[in-house]
């Protein structure tokens, strides 16, 4: 089963820091600066002006989307859940790894828990 982590584990300011040593800084490489992909673009005759503007409503779309889904975690709304290993394969590995890297870890507080 396949569950979403709780919220609070997007909001604390020491699981952050954990999950970029143990889980990004492990799992993620550099490929390249903007300039660098600008420059092999030209080499290679990829016209980046005509591809930026889609790029660029891609991440604002995907900006909006990732505040609304914050916006229903913190009201209750949505409480979390199962997760559909055919749908959403690549949140159910990067929570994995994050699940990984936090064993061991302190529990957080839940949202609204006074310390």
């Amino acid at each position: 089963m396949n569950a979403t982590l709780g919220h609070e584990y997007y909001h604390d300011p020491a699981i952050f820091e954990f999950e970029c040593e143990q889980v990004f800084r492990r799992h993620w490489w550099r490929l390249a600066t903007e300039a660098e992909l600008a420059e092999k673009a030209q080499q290679h005759g990829v016209d980046t002006a005509s591809i930026r503007p889609n790029s660029e409503q891609v991440i604002d779309e995907d900006i909006t989307i990732c505040e609304q889904v914050q916006f229903n975690l913190l009201s209750g709304v949505y409480p979390g859940g199962l997760l559909s290993a055919q749908q959403e394969p690549g949140t159910i590995y990067f929570q994995q790894l994050v699940r990984d890297a936090l064993s061991g870890f302190p529990e957080p507080e839940p949202a609204g828990a006074s310390s």
